[in-house]
């Protein structure tokens, strides 16, 4: 057994759990949209909150565990490499979008939905679950660590290692403005 290989095991797992909380997360975001109360919402927003505030210790977690294969793999790959490069950049605007754009949302939810009766959405929460930034961020996130993903595996030039962040990001993006619309539309009928 060689070390090399428990790191990368290691690193491995922790990229399972990091995407076991994103599937709880979007799950909890797409069923939000079916519920017909606050009371019901709060409900699916329990777990959700308790699991975000794990990802800056997750994303940094996989910094240094990416960084001690790359010391431990040095004669192949280096920091200079593309790949490298793209990768870490990634998971830095995953660390930033995460602090300044998701977790002030997070918690601006929380606290409307701490405020609001047990009946019907108010409209501030209304909005808030259906935040533009909230839903294409959180989506285009999970697009972006797809990449790395992707990237760490493949590794590709840094070129080509940008295309791939910036395609998975689109998708991702896409699919938070799909799901977004799907939410508007769903919880609008729910509070009328």
């Amino acid at each position: 057994m060689r070390l090399v290989d428990v790191v990368l095991f290691l690193h491995i797992a922790v990229v399972l759990i990091a995407f076991g909380i994103s599937s709880v997360l979007h799950t909890s975001e797409w069923s939000i949209a079916s519920a017909t109360s606050v009371a019901e919402i709060r409900t699916l927003r329990g777990t959700p909150q308790r699991l975000e505030p794990m990802f800056p210790l997750l994303i940094v977690t996989l910094f240094g565990l990416g960084a001690w294969l790359l010391h431990l793999d040095s004669q192949d790959f280096h920091w200079s490499d593309g790949w490298v490069i793209t990768s870490v950049a990634a998971l830095v605007v995953l660390l930033l979008a995460g602090g300044t754009l998701l977790d002030p949302r997070s918690k601006r939810l929380s606290h409307l939905l701490d405020a609001d009766p047990n009946g019907p959405l108010t409209q501030p929460a209304f909005d808030a679950l259906t935040d533009r930034v909230g839903w294409t961020v959180s989506h285009s996130s999970t697009g972006l660590a797809l990449a790395i993903v992707f990237i760490m595996v493949v590794k590709p030039t840094g070129v080509v290692s940008l295309a791939v962040t910036i395609v998975a990001t689109t998708i991702g993006t896409t699919i938070g403005l799909l799901g977004r619309q799907r939410a508007t539309r769903q919880l609008a009928i729910q509070t009328t």
